[in-house]
């Protein structure tokens, strides 16, 4: 991966990386004469190209910039701009000639989003996003075994844990974590992340994402609906300390299967007499929080298949102190 560290100039953290994105399907050669032309039509490649900047300052305000590279457009609203801007105060549109043509205010709870969001980064620092492989010891297992959680240790850095319809591969050897699942539609579904470190040994950052659904068309032939994203040219600046901040915070808090469909098991390890007083997860681009009703139990199940896909954090208030860690909606 290209990482390099870069001077600080104003800001606590900066970050600038770019996203290719293929969407395709492979269509069994077998049926190939039989598929219909419109749906030849629907699983040509499609390719899509963003550079995503983001900022911290040292206010701890957050700046985030989406800027549309490729021709083809990922939607057709996309056409009439080129640029997103999200800052502290507002959401600014920008055409291809980086001429500001629209500004779309907050909503209130927007705004109380992002202000929550800061003052979170001022605790807890900030990471883009970065993991940790776990490791299962014997009582961990039979602790998870209790929430019907299953853990299979397949080979060296091979584990497998099954959770509901769920099953999680993580391979730390190839530094890759698989999730196989069955959809609402009954297509079996199978993703693939694949991780490079980042420097200094803080963490593996996601560089390759590989979507797979196997469906079949109207008259037969087994479809792949394929998409591959590339997360490319990380630069890196952490003068404030942030990533350090965050990685560094006490390990807490176990959370599976990571990353997940929005469904996943939660167990809080809890110093004596701490109690949980709050519980909530934030997604780390938009600063959108969700309330968890917890009720002061220090193992619980959380069932949100409709949040939207992306880096989280889940954070845990107790009476003496604010524990956190980071997953990420497939």
């Amino acid at each position: 991966m290209n990482q390099q560290l870069l001077n600080a100039q104003n800001f606590l953290y900066q970050q600038t990386h770019k996203e290719v994105e293929y969407d395709y399907g492979i269509i069994d050669s077998a049926g190939l004469q039989t598929i219909s032309e419109i749906e030849k039509i629907k699983y040509e490649l499609t390719y899509h190209e963003r550079t995503v900047q983001k900022k911290i300052d040292q206010n701890y305000n957050s700046v985030l910039e989406i800027t549309i590279d490729s021709n083809g457009y990922q939607k057709s609203w996309m056409d009439l701009a080129k640029k997103f801007r999200y800052d502290e105060n507002d959401i600014q549109v920008f055409n291809k000639n980086d001429i500001l043509i629209k500004t779309i205010p907050y909503t209130s709870e927007q705004l109380n989003d992002l202000s929550v969001r800061k003052d979170q980064i001022q605790a807890n620092g900030y990471h883009p996003g970065l993991i940790k492989f776990p490791e299962f010891n014997q009582q961990t297992i039979t602790q998870l075994a209790t929430q019907n959680i299953g853990v299979q240790n397949m080979s060296t850095g091979i584990v497998k844990v099954t959770f509901q319809d769920q099953i999680t591969t993580y391979n730390k050897g190839n530094l890759t974590i698989t999730r196989e699942w069955t959809d609402r539609e009954g297509y079996k579904n199978k993703e693939t992340l694949g991780y490079d470190p980042l420097l200094n040994d803080k963490g593996y950052l996601q560089r390759i994402k590989k979507s797979e659904r196997y469906i079949h068309s109207v008259k037969g032939p087994c479809i792949t609906e394929v998409k591959l994203q590339y997360n490319l040219f990380y630069n890196i600046q952490d003068d404030g300390h942030l990533i350090d901040k965050s990685v560094n915070i006490t390990e807490a808090i176990q959370l599976y299967p990571n990353p997940n469909n929005g469904v996943f098991s939660v167990n809080v390890q809890l110093a004596e007499n701490s109690l949980i007083l709050n519980a909530h997860i934030t997604n780390i681009i938009t600063g959108t929080m969700y309330n968890l009703p917890v009720n002061d139990q220090s193992s619980f199940s959380v069932n949100m298949p409709d949040l939207p896909s992306g880096n989280y954090v889940l954070q845990i208030i107790t009476n003496n102190s604010s524990l956190n860690t980071h997953f990420f909606k497939q």
